[in-house]
């Protein structure tokens, strides 16, 4: 159920393109626990697995319920610590450093899982998602139905000369 509430949503699809989407695990952590600065695995699952390009975490319990237990991310940009209500998510690029803090009340609840992208550079999905945010913008403005259609002629070009279907 889960897998298909993420898979159905256009914002999901947009940002991950997703060609394979492992089933997620659901994650508790306790009063206490927590899981260290690690770097998930490249090929994830059973045999032959799937390349790994992203890492999504949905959080399934409200930040009120529990202290502690943030996500916390490292990239070039330092370190970003989420707590987010329950039914967000955070996605990132799995080669990123990440751990969860240490639940010091309640308990944390949340769904991760892995995709794979059919996209598998992230500079190149964040051009793909930053021309269709574009897009978005100019319809909202009225803009030239002719600019439109080409912006979206270039942005669909680039997913084809980059995708790996």
């Amino acid at each position: 159920m889960a897998l298909g509430i993420l898979t159905r949503s256009e914002r999901f699809n947009l940002m991950a393109v997703p060609r394979r989407v492992l089933p997620p695990i659901f994650s508790f952590y306790n009063e206490g626990q927590h899981y260290g600065s690690h770097v998930d695995r490249a090929l994830i699952g059973p045999y032959p697995g799937i390349r790994s390009d992203l890492s999504i975490t949905v959080f399934l319990a409200e930040p009120e319920t529990y202290d502690g237990g943030e996500l916390v991310i490292e990239s070039e940009f330092g370190e970003k610590s989420y707590k987010l209500p329950a039914g967000d998510a955070v996605l990132y690029p799995t080669h990123y450093l990440h751990r969860v803090a240490p639940v010091r009340r309640g308990q944390r609840l949340a769904i991760v899982t892995w995709i794979e992208s059919m996209v598998r550079d992230p500079e190149r999905r964040r051009i793909l998602v930053e021309l269709a945010e574009l897009m978005g913008w100019m319809m909202q403005t009225n803009a030239d139905p002719k600019a439109l259609k080409k912006l979206e002629k270039n942005r669909l070009n680039l997913l084809r000369m980059w995708a790996d279907a």
